[in-house]
């Protein structure tokens, strides 16, 4: 249980008060919280014996070393700009995680000296023990300590390692003790939710939490408490972004990196944790106040300017314009009026107010002085304040991709023409909320990939294919009924409205008899069974978006794993924070301030709102025989209370067989 090895560490905390910890140890090896590409988190206590009265816990995050030095760098220079905003953030805002104090450990490097300033020969943590911790974890020195939580959402649904394992459970014997007693008290409770609910009876032990959400039954009850998990579990995580993005009166703070493994699950070491598990954001590298995404000073420019830069976005959950990098474009600066701009890039998808268009032609003997050169951070970025699609050339064929752009101030360059520049996506509060939609996502659908949904089943709808392609301009609601077309609801919240009653089958029986194609019987088979609430009364409109969401691909993405569509409910909740400028979306820009606005700022709370109606509805709610000590933060506790056989009674022993086998 609780380490007999410890290594004390010194570290100096914001008010400059040099604070010891002591690291846990395992041998001669710390022990291990959780890894990342950049760092190592090892488990700490406050206190050197562990039988102190006062003694806390904590996690120490130290910064991991690389063989490309260039990338070691810039890991450094996010590293402590995460520690430097984590300082900053933790002390305005619940929602985070919080920090503590900082240091290093092994030699002084000059480099350090330019972080820790005067404090750097104060910590002193050298020596052969020091040096056996960072060649082995191939460490470069630097850490900062947070406040201790048990784990995160991604360990809560992808990993399967048994959750006492876990070693926040392992390592400390208050954590494990409440859990071993959660267990003993609910172990019959789970069992009846297994029996009733989940597919053969089994034992869950070991089971990741999508596992968990794959193995509920395809019936009405179990669905339901499926709903109820996922929108539960959801609506902690958006509480917790709208805290964030509700910072301040009027400058509110996005994440722009949201993820599973940046979501972090906490509760106390009493009997009442499990009842009490609260929601955390960390890894706040770009975490970013409203001022500083309206001057462009945290873009994804970074990505271009040093290829060894890390940009904001994590793979699966990153918005459109994280994972679409700097559009380069040739420029043409107006004669008239130098604060208007034409590009043309057959490459360019969309431009927006607020976005940015960085012109590479800016050098020394180039430059013009402006009226007022403090105020500019960097000359070569412009805000782009107004958009105009160009038409295409009369009297041939062309892409449409020419743009008129009215830029924040005026470009003065000796050469004003075929300038080089890129069209840089502006990222903030959108960016946050499309993460929020591909978390649902992933949760509803027990683990699917939330890009390959976006992609496949939500791009058509967008502005850049209805400007282009001049097709029907959508709104929310005549998305969400061709994705699940209205009708009456079932128990999942899933509406069979392409289903076939008696008569309808003899008269398609007749029809087939006469019709000529596929399409005349399908056409028929929409004319008997939808409810004519889509976008037209047109046939061909039904039929084409019949074929749409029957296509194979989207026809997956729409289900979960269990081959179950995904609520209507639900999806309507994903379609609004992934999509923007659609009516009835939770985000869209305006001409003043693009995505950067009051309303975009206030948006989560709306996401919150609506998850708590979707929960007021029965198919997303508890059955009311369903076990009382459940009811809160059920998927948590599922996945939490998943003990050994020896712990947690099984059904019967035929059952236990069939399970292992």
């Amino acid at each position: 249980m609780e380490a007999n090895t410890i290594l004390s560490v010194k570290a100096v905390d914001p008010n400059g008060k040099m604070q010891e910890y002591y690291l846990h140890r395992d041998g001669d090896r710390p022990v291990v919280l959780g890894t990342g590409r950049n760092a190592v988190v090892f488990l700490a206590r406050t206190a050197e014996d562990p039988r102190a009265t006062a003694v806390e816990y904590r996690a120490v995050k130290f910064l991991k070393n690389d063989v490309d030095q260039e990338y070691a760098d810039e890991s450094a220079r996010r590293f402590f700009d995460e520690a430097e905003k984590t300082k900053n953030f933790g002390r305005l805002v619940g929602a985070f995680v919080r920090y503590e104090s900082w240091g290093y450990i092994g030699p002084v490097d000059a480099r350090w000296q330019l972080y820790y300033g005067r404090d750097a020969d104060r910590m002193g943590n050298e020596g052969r023990e020091y040096d056996v911790v960072k060649d082995y974890f191939f460490l470069q020195g630097p850490f900062y300590v947070l406040e201790l939580c048990q784990g995160t959402i991604q360990d809560l649904l992808d990993k399967d390692i048994h959750w006492p394992d876990l070693s926040a459970y392992r390592h400390i014997d208050s954590y494990h003790h409440v859990l071993r007693s959660q267990i003993q008290a609910v172990a019959g409770d789970v069992r009846e939710v297994v029996e009733r609910y989940m597919h053969g009876k089994a034992n869950i032990f070991g089971m990741s939490g999508y596992d968990l959400l794959n193995a509920f039954k395809d019936e009405p009850g179990a669905n339901s408490v499926r709903n109820f998990a996922v929108l539960e579990l959801f609506e902690k995580i958006v509480w917790t972004v709208w805290q964030l993005h509700a910072e301040g009166s009027s400058d509110g703070v996005a994440h722009r990196d949201l993820k599973p493994g940046n979501v972090f699950l906490q509760h106390s070491a009493d009997i009442k944790g499990f009842n009490q598990v609260s929601v955390k954001l960390s890894d706040l590298g770009y975490v970013a106040h409203t001022a500083l995404l309206e001057s462009g000073d945290l873009s994804l420019r970074q990505s271009f300017r040093n290829p060894g830069a890390l940009t904001p976005g994590s793979q699966f959950f990153r918005a459109p314009e994280q994972a679409e990098l700097p559009i380069e474009v040739r420029a043409d600066v107006d004669e008239h009026d130098p604060s208007v701009v034409f590009i043309k890039s057959s490459k360019v998808g969309d431009i927006q107010h607020g976005d940015w268009l960085s012109i590479g032609d800016f050098f020394t003997d180039q430059l013009k002085r402006s009226a007022a050169p403090e105020r500019l951070l960097d000359p070569s970025l412009f805000k782009i304040v107004g958009v105009d699609l160009q038409p295409g050339s009369k009297g041939c064929h062309t892409f449409r991709t020419s743009y008129k752009l009215k830029l924040d101030r005026e470009v003065r360059l000796a050469v004003m023409h075929d300038l080089q520049a890129h069209v840089i996506k502006s990222t903030g509060f959108h960016t946050d909320g499309f993460s929020l939609g591909a978390m649902l996502y992933d949760l509803a659908s027990g683990g699917k990939n939330p890009e390959l949904f976006y992609t496949y089943c939500l791009m058509g709808f967008t502005s850049r294919f209805a400007r282009l392609f001049e097709t029907t301009q959508y709104c929310v609601d005549n998305i969400i009924d061709v994705l699940s077309p209205a009708g009456p609801t079932v128990s999942n919240g899933v509406t069979p409205s392409e289903s076939l009653r008696l008569e309808e089958k003899w008269r398609l029986a007749r029809q087939l008899l006469h019709s000529q194609t596929i399409d005349e019987l399908i056409e028929s088979m929409l004319e008997s069974s939808l409810h004519r609430t889509t976008i037209t009364n047109d046939i061909a409109e039904e039929l084409r978006n019949y074929r749409f969401r029957h296509f194979h691909l989207v026809n997956d993405l729409l289900r979960d794993y269990r081959a179950v569509p995904i609520p209507r409910g639900i999806l309507a909740l994903i379609v609004k924070c992934m999509l923007r400028d659609v009516e009835g979306a939770y985000y869209s820009s305006s001409h003043e301030s693009g995505f950067v606005s009051v309303d975009n700022q206030r948006a989560s709370e709306r996401i919150y709102q609506d998850v708590e109606l979707l929960l007021g509805q029965s198919s997303y709610q508890l059955p009311r025989s369903f076990p009382a000590s459940l009811q809160t933060n059920l998927l948590f506790k599922l996945r939490a209370l998943a003990s050994p056989p020896e712990t947690l009674p099984l059904p019967g022993p035929s059952e236990a067989v069939q399970t292992s086998a």
